[in-house]
């Protein structure tokens, strides 16, 4: 039997998201992605797909992932110039 695969623990940038990270006293990390982008594919193919570091973000940190073309005022905020 095929093991599943283990994924990064994205969460939807929301109140309850933020209040979980105090909460558990554990930094955010922000991937701004666009399903039309190269590079964010590539992350998704390399550093997001290596075990050591989903392990290391699912444990460490609250990761949150968001659609820069469903949430423009996050992009307009964090994503300067990529």
């Amino acid at each position: 039997m095929p093991t599943q695969k283990s994924k990064v623990n994205w969460q939807e940038w929301t109140v309850s998201t933020f209040e979980k990270a105090k909460k558990e006293d554990k930094l955010i990390l922000l991937d701004i992605y666009g399903s039309w982008c190269h590079w964010c594919h590539v992350m998704d193919k390399t550093s997001f797909s290596d075990p050591a570091i989903i392990k290391l973000l699912n444990e460490k940190f609250i990761p949150v992932r968001v659609d820069i073309d469903k949430r423009p005022d996050i992009r307009d905020r964090y994503n300067f110039g990529g």
